[in-house]
């Protein structure tokens, strides 16, 4: 369901799928802990404070 959404990416590996975040819909700043999820309609600050 998250792939279909593209919140996900995938590759496949032989048996095995990895799965990635999307870098379209997640933003990584350079801490660690100011991390955005931006789905368009709203966004998700990821991070501790």
């Amino acid at each position: 369901m998250l792939a279909e959404t593209l919140i996900v990416t995938t590759q496949r590996d032989g048996k095995y799928i990895y799965y990635s975040l999307n870098p379209e819909v997640f933003h990584p700043k350079k801490k660690k802990s100011d991390s955005t999820l931006d789905f368009g309609c709203c966004r998700l600050d990821v991070g501790q404070e």
